[in-house]
């Protein structure tokens, strides 16, 4: 059973899902920005790294079960990265009351050669992943291009505790890297959607908010100036307010 992290009292539900190699904990921060903004809301942020089993288990079915458990009638949902996807896998199947995407890995979403550069840097990305992933190049590779920084600038006791999870890091990102639910079973999807992505993140993220762009759930897209993919955790209140303005709308 996985940790859930809970702050806030109301009716108002909204259920926070971290990205890949992450935690409940660095979500935290946007969470309690959005209940800045939503007074009489509880929030949700369950810490999906608890759920995983065995070293070669995969995650991201448990993952969404995990979400989907966590449904009321109340429930806003709010993902990151691959948290981003499960929320959007989640909202395929159970009515919600809207979901907000903050760089959805939905890579399946792009369909036809205008996309095939943006899947296949996606695909080189896993594959050094995949060739060094019994050891620290593998790992590093693959933090350096999301967090769009040097592997040496993180803090060495976070880098011991990526290299300790390798293995689930790597479940989640092949996992993810090679899902192909498509466009058809998104614009499926019944719950008002805004899709977000920072101004200076991976290009192939931003094509997957544009495809958004064009489902029929989708409301509004989103770029936050001078963002990149990680600084929903690290700087959270411009994301916090886009959010929150969809979330008091619907």
């Amino acid at each position: 059973m996985s940790v859930v992290l809970t702050e806030g009292k109301g009716a108002r539900h909204v259920v926070v899902v971290h990205g890949a190699g992450s935690a409940a904990k660095p979500m935290m921060r946007l969470a309690s920005a959005l209940l800045t903004r939503l007074p009489g809301t509880r929030v949700s942020v369950p810490d999906l790294t608890s759920h995983l089993g065995g070293r070669d288990a995969e995650p991201v079915q448990g993952y969404i079960q995990t979400v989907a458990e966590l449904i009321d009638a109340e429930t806003h949902l709010v993902g990151h990265s691959m948290g981003a996807k499960i929320c959007a896998q989640v909202a395929i199947n159970r009515q919600v009351r809207s979901l907000s995407l903050i760089e959805p890995m939905t890579w399946g979403i792009l369909v036809g050669p205008e996309n095939a550069a943006a899947r296949q840097e996606d695909q080189d990305v896993f594959q050094r992943f995949d060739a060094d992933r019994h050891n620290e190049r593998g790992v590093a590779s693959f933090i350096e291009y999301w967090n769009q920084s040097a592997w040496t600038d993180i803090p060495e006791v976070i880098r011991d505790r990526m290299i300790a999870a390798s293995d689930q890091l790597y479940a989640e990102a092949k996992a993810v890297s090679h899902d192909n639910t498509g466009p058809e079973q998104y614009g499926s999807i019944t719950a008002p959607t805004i899709a977000i992505a920072g101004s200076r993140t991976r290009p192939p993220a931003q094509k997957i908010v544009d495809e958004w762009a064009k489902l029929a759930p989708v409301v509004g897209t989103y770029r936050i100036e001078g963002a990149r993919h990680m600084d929903v955790v690290s700087n959270p209140e411009p994301f916090a307010d886009v959010i929150a303005t969809h979330i008091k709308n619907h």
